[in-house]
């Protein structure tokens, strides 16, 4: 089976290589344990936590290089045991456990599913810190109803119908409880919200609270902060929040990750933080979440925001989706005072979406909720919110011609972005940069960025011919693909090269102003003419164009479609195969995660198997 799982392409050679050395150690030397411990560890590499032995097929086609048309999947040609089979086999190795404390175990098998033993207690701890924080603390209520008001003033509600403000839902929850989860999708108003959660507790503290403002990536972080700061600007100095002190930054830098796993803060050595607020908190993996709830005060705040609908970590762990999915199940999560046994995660779901609206809005709605036909009625519609070319990319006989528009957005994108480069105006330039985006599922192939950037590049030729993406090409724009605290920017950070009278500058966006960066310092970076859905995550444009792959290729799954045309604000263009878009609809991403069935456990609540 492991030689199998090897020629499929299912695991690498080094994956295999841990997997006999691993089992090595123990003394096991069946095939059946060494193809388990090799797909265990293989599975992380497709975002799991775990090798869910019910979809052991499931992994090894994501895991596998793309079939060739008409070519079987890699699942169909692996000798794959019955469940009973590969349970008992494992149980029987001294290499796993089932019960009690790991001990000197590799694996841990929990009902069909295999982890690492690292993973599983991860798992465990992070459910039990977030189990022992969802408690209720102790307010001055009148105080709390008062301040409250002065947030958010009271709007009349529709006649025969009752306020709604999910908003002051949010600062209410936060100030009662030690953990509170905030979901919305793009545009909701997190950030604003955050804001005024903060405003909230700090009104109720004795002293000022200390604030930490983090995020999984550099650019969410200083946009959290950016967003906070500007909010609690407009608030003036009528709250106590405007004397706190605020620190922001990135998760790895707030717990002080070291590259060899080292932390500058633990239990031992709690963060000095009273309050945390985490956004983007979708993009977090177990890993990390582990070791930051790890690194806090038993008497802090945290306050999780985030979309669990989007993109989850590119590490393994869909954390924030396991939590909102066991808070949603449980009986008492809309009276949470009521529950006779252990309390619910305190969740707030913000509906209102301020970014886009009609058929936009129509079509995220029906992706999130998997209705296929819905989504199928509105891209039949002619909404000049959505421009649907239904085409195969992937196919041979795929004509550009078709993508006349496309061209000619690209073309009139990079006018504006040369013209206020060579003027040296920075702002203008960063703003035609952000007025479109070309997004693709993946890096490489027919769908994948490095070929529809190099179509961007001859589409800009036809106005430019001397136009080459680099560094010395005053209105490239340009990824950052590398964090630089010297230079004050973030992998992902987006900008332009720029003329200016100190000679060529790459102009970086940034919440307040244009970072000018000598273009001599810049070490690792990339065209910015298409990017990777990825890449894009937590970003808006005027206008977004989506490549999708092709029915016969690496399957597009339902949060990356939903990540991807939640990125425009105005203007959607899709541009991909009918039924490829559809089936994505109803397909989830495969991450296999035992957190929210532990959740639920600790929660009082039955777990399915």
């Amino acid at each position: 089976m492991l030689n199998h799982l090897v020629a499929t392409g299912v695991l690498t050679e080094g994956e295999a290589i841990l997997g006999r050395h691993l089992a090595a150690l123990y003394g096991e030397s069946d095939d059946l344990l060494l193809a388990t411990t090799a797909l265990t560890i293989a599975s992380t590499r497709a975002g799991s936590v775990c090798l869910d032995l019910a979809r052991a097929d499931d992994l090894a086609d994501l895991l596998a290089p793309e079939p060739a048309p008409g070519a079987p999947a890699a699942s169909t040609r692996i000798p794959w045991p019955t469940r009973d089979l590969w349970r008992e086999s494992i149980l029987a190795s001294p290499m796993a456990f089932s019960d009690g404390p790991p001990g000197d175990h590799a694996l841990r098998l929990d009902g069909d599913q295999v982890y690492l033993t690292r993973s599983w207690q991860e798992q465990e701890n992070v459910a039990a810190h977030l189990s022992r924080r969802a408690t209720p603390r102790i307010v001055d209520e009148s105080r709390l109803a008062e301040i409250v008001d002065r947030l958010f003033p009271a709007e009349p509600a529709p006649p025969g119908s009752t306020p709604d403000d999910p908003q002051r839902a949010a600062a209410l929850t936060a100030a009662r409880w030690g953990l509170t989860v905030v979901a919305g999708g793009p545009g909701t108003g997190k950030t604003t919200t955050a804001a005024r959660i903060l405003a909230t507790i700090a009104s109720l503290a004795a002293s000022p609270p200390r604030i930490a403002l983090t995020a999984p990536t550099g650019k969410a972080s200083a946009r959290l902060d950016a967003a906070v700061r500007g909010e609690l600007a407009d608030l003036g100095d009528a709250f106590p929040i405007a004397r706190c002190p605020i620190t922001s930054g990135t998760v790895h830098r707030l717990i002080g990750l070291k590259p060899w796993g080292a932390v500058d803060h633990d239990r031992d050595r709690p963060l000095p933080a009273d309050i945390v607020v985490v956004d983007e908190t979708s993009m977090l993996s177990l890993h990390h979440m582990a070791l930051l709830l790890d690194a806090l005060r038993e008497d802090a705040h945290l306050i999780l925001i985030g979309d669990p609908d989007q993109l989850a970590s590119v590490d393994a762990g869909a954390v924030l989706s396991d939590i909102v999915a066991s808070a949603d199940d449980h009986p008492h999560r809309a009276d949470p005072a009521s529950a006779d046994h252990a309390e619910p995660i305190p969740l707030v779901r913000l509906t209102r979406t301020y970014r886009f609206s009609g058929a936009l809005q129509d079509l995220a709605t029906a992706i999130r909720q998997g209705d296929r036909s819905r989504a199928a009625e509105v891209l039949a519609t002619d909404d000049p919110m959505i421009e649907f070319i239904d085409t195969d990319v992937t196919a041979p006989g795929f004509a550009t011609a078709k993508l006349t528009r496309l061209a000619d957005e690209v073309r009139a994108q990079s006018r504006a972005m040369i013209e206020a480069a060579l003027e040296g105006d920075a702002p203008a330039a960063l703003t035609a940069l952000g007025s479109h985006r070309l997004l693709c599922a993946h890096r490489h192939g027919p769908a994948g960025v490095s070929r529809w950037s190099a179509l961007a590049e001859q589409w800009i030729r036809q106005d430019h011919p001397s136009y080459h993406a680099g560094l010395s090409t005053v209105g490239t724009p340009v990824s950052l693909t590398r964090n630089d605290d010297v230079l004050g920017v973030s992998n992902g950070d987006a900008g332009v090269i720029v003329a200016t009278a100190t000679g060529r500058r790459l102009a970086v966006e940034t919440p307040h102003a244009p970072r000018l960066v000598a273009t001599a310092l810049v070490q690792s970076w990339e065209p910015l003419h298409a990017s990777t859905i990825h890449k894009a995550q937590g970003s808006q444009f005027d206008a977004v164009t989506v490549v999708v792959p092709g029915p016969h290729g690496y399957p597009l799954t339902r949060e990356l479609l939903y990540t991807a045309i939640t990125r425009a604000r105005f203007h959607l263009r899709l541009i991909g195969d009918r039924e490829a878009i559809l089936d994505a609809v109803t397909r989830p991403a495969l991450r296999a995660s035992g957190l929210a069935a532990r959740l639920r456990r600790t929660q009082g609540m039955p777990v399915a198997r």
